[in-house]
């Protein structure tokens, strides 16, 4: 009797110990429960393979200390591929990069003659109360489209945008379903919008929320329209005249330390932590850095600049960010001031 469940007791631990010699590639260990993977971002983008949770760094020495990222990838516009991703599928909260839709949404309205960049905007009295970031709009000021988006993109101001948006949809909440729909026709599967600002959502409700790659998808729409990185890559610009008259200062660092980030949004929430979509544009070559769930400003900011100038100057051989360009192009220098 006691052979016999000896036997039973080995059998299993056998079985298992053969398979793992047999078929190793066979057992698969998922490396984060917590926001496991829907489906396969690399079936969708050209030149990568399946990697599910993992980091996963195409090219050695790219990047390093990834652990201040929960999520993100770099993308290469010109070779139309991903050169390392991190949880690309994966839904988090994104905070105030949920004004990219906004924006998005507006300038289309604006190309299709639904309204003008000087098309007047008269402020609410539930705009003038929205909270945290804001440029203190108050009740009957009137304000074009243009410095609406203006504030809402470089100042991260959520009672510009909220108005922006009452004056597009009539309510807010009839806009976030223009938000929601657009990002469906973009093919954002892993994303959500309950309101048009980033702000945490009402009790009972989930935060706006997105991955790295539906992320990808909306910025690539964006870059179709170079108003939007004409506006985001300023380093400060104003609203009102005379006395009245109010900074907007560029919450994206990195656009004014390096003439070659243009944008395009960051985000903070408690929940969210630091995120950020960063586009650059060096000798010509589009690179597109997404970063979800840093820990501080200056670990996602350092994290995404050096994955930038790792790229530009170990794998194109273009130089560093902010260093004079190299290669074909060694007689170009960046210069802030020019562009």
């Amino acid at each position: 009797m006691k052979r016999i469940r000896i036997i039973v007791f080995l059998v299993p631990g056998v079985l298992l110990c053969i398979s793992l010699l047999l078929f190793p590639h066979k057992i698969v260990i998922s490396k984060s429960t917590e926001h496991p993977d829907k489906s396969t971002f690399f079936d969708k983008a050209p030149g990568t393979s399946s990697a599910g949770n993992y980091a996963v760094n195409f090219i050695p020495g790219l990047v390093e200390k990834d652990q201040v990222a929960k999520a993100g990838l770099l993308y290469d516009a010109e070779k139309n591929e991903v050169v390392w991703t991190k949880q690309a599928d994966s839904s988090f909260a994104v905070a105030s990069l949920t004004k990219m839709m906004t924006a998005l949404l507006v300038t289309e309205d604006v190309m299709s003659k639904k309204i003008s960049w000087d098309t007047p905007v008269t402020v609410t009295k539930e705009a003038s109360r929205i909270s945290s970031s804001k440029v203190y709009l108050s009740p009957g000021e009137v304000f074009t489209v243009y410095d609406l988006l203006k504030s809402s993109l470089i100042a991260s101001a959520n009672d510009a945008c909220f108005l922006l948006t009452q004056h597009l949809g009539g309510t807010e909440k009839d806009f976030v379903l223009r938000m929601n729909q657009r990002a469906f026709e973009l093919g954002m599967k892993n994303t959500g919008f309950c309101n048009s600002t980033g702000l945490p959502a009402r009790f009972g409700e989930r935060d706006n929320y997105s991955s790295p790659h539906d992320l990808l998808l909306l910025t690539k729409e964006i870059l179709k329209y170079p108003v939007i990185l004409e506006i985001s890559r300023k380093d400060g610009e104003y609203i009102r005249e005379g006395a009245a008259k109010f900074d907007l200062k560029n919450h994206n660092k990195l656009a004014l330390k390096y003439s070659e980030v243009d944008g395009l949004k960051t985000g903070f929430t408690f929940k969210a932590s630091f995120c950020i979509v960063a586009t650059a544009l060096r000798a010509g070559h589009r690179l597109v850095a997404i970063v979800l769930g840093s820990p501080t400003q200056a670990a996602r900011n350092n994290f995404v600049a050096n994955m930038l100038s790792n790229y530009y100057g170990n794998v194109l051989c273009l130089g560093r960010l902010g260093q004079p360009v190299t290669g074909d192009t060694s007689s170009v220098k960046i210069n802030k001031s020019s562009n």
